[in-house]
């Protein structure tokens, strides 16, 4: 469905976006009283929005795992491959890593792929050991590793800043980098949620409960119902007072926060591109308190670690070059790659990878490295 266009929505249709953005999980009532709108209006229109099946539909409610009290943390890498070949064994890899939640292929300054794990904490050294002996197979060419240590900021889609009429933007990326900031906020945009240790909930959930984040994260606005038949499909067997108990814990403790992600097929966001380089200090916790402050417009994950800075963007073509522009004097090495979106791999979160026995994620040589070259020989990949 490539002709379904944010265009084409009605002013109360936008009203019932910007509230579900505003509230993601509220009640028809909710947001029946957040639009001025009649309940049975707002269930018509949200089911619209939603569409059938097969349907390019103009939201999801995702549920954002919380890393942090699930003890594990995101992890990126980027690999440089040369040739088709090496590309097929990247994606393999990443059919296999236990920890592997997407990669892509990305161009520019680094022609390869861009790999994201969740990684239990502490163990990034297993992921330095396999690409490093991928890279000394000749099975990649090279591999960056980067790891932040403060949690992403997030930006989304704003409704309000689209004009239907002129089919463009109304954002400034000149007055965006030239805004004062005022103050930077006490704390990020990180969940209040946060134990004072990582891994706060390992010590009572299961695999099933792994199994209930992935279909929050894939889509949390669904029914109970539909998301235990889903469940079954995937070979998980739950009854309905055990989901209802288990679906409760898991969304006070092991997700960070629900977000309604406009699907920006529906716009004229068709690139995605990913900046990360180094710069001074003090001009990326400008750009950090900006995010903070004022988000973007348009869908991206900023990660800021003192002179590092990483910038994954979904974004128009015409406002490219204005971020660029005005970016490149505060990130004096700056790496470009554009992202291929629409061949992007994703994955849940693997319930194999965590053990009922010791309560704690695996993180052997064995299960990490050793299983996933094996596999790979199996499949004629490696020699």
């Amino acid at each position: 469905m490539t002709q379904n266009k944010i265009s084409q929505l009605s002013i109360r249709e936008k009203r019932v976006l910007i509230a579900l953005q505003e509230k993601p999980l509220a009640t028809f009532d909710e947001l029946a009283s957040m639009t001025n709108l009649s309940k049975s209006v707002v269930f018509g229109i949200v089911k619209k929005l939603e569409g059938p099946p097969n349907f390019i539909s103009y939201f999801q409610v995702k549920g954002l795992p919380h890393l942090y009290n699930l003890g594990l943390e995101h992890v990126d890498v980027i690999v440089k491959a040369d040739s088709e070949k090496k590309l097929q064994i990247i994606m393999k890899v990443g059919d296999e890593h236990p920890y592997i939640v997407f990669y892509n292929r990305t161009y520019g300054d680094v022609n390869g792929m861009l790999i994201q794990l969740t990684n239990p904490i502490g163990s990034i050294n297993l992921i330095q050991i396999l690409f490093q002996k991928l890279k000394n197979y000749g099975y990649i060419d090279d591999f960056l590793i980067l790891q932040y240590s403060f949690p992403p900021i997030y930006s989304t889609i704003k409704i309000n800043a689209w004009d239907s009429e002129f089919l463009s933007w109304h954002f400034s990326w000149k007055d965006w980098f030239k805004r004062e900031i005022i103050s930077t906020p006490l704390t990020s945009n990180h969940s209040l949620k946060q134990g004072e240790m990582p891994g706060s909930v390992k010590s009572w959930i299961k695999q099933q409960d792994i199994a209930i984040i992935g279909e929050l994260t894939w889509n949390a606005r669904r029914k109970n119902s539909d998301m235990i038949v889903k469940l079954k499909s995937r070979g998980w067997e739950i009854s309905v007072p055990t989901f209802s108990r288990r679906l409760k814990m898991v969304k006070k403790e092991c997700i960070e926060t629900h977000r309604a992600y406009i699907n920006p097929k529906n716009f004229d966001i068709l690139n995605t591109i990913l900046i990360w380089g180094y710069g001074e200090e003090e001009e990326l916790q400008k750009i950090k308190s900006r995010m903070e402050l004022n988000p973007i417009p348009f869908i991206s994950t900023l990660k800021i670690d003192g002179f590092k800075l990483y910038w994954y963007l979904r974004l128009p073509t015409s406002h490219m070059s204005d971020l660029l522009f005005y970016l490149r004097p505060r990130l004096p090495e700056l790496h470009l790659n554009y992202i291929d979106t629409p061949r992007t791999q994703t994955y849940l979160l693997n319930t194999d990878a965590w053990d009922e026995k010791k309560q704690d994620w695996i993180t052997d040589e064995d299960f990490c490295i050793n299983q996933v070259l094996k596999s790979l020989k199996q499949n004629n990949k490696i020699n």
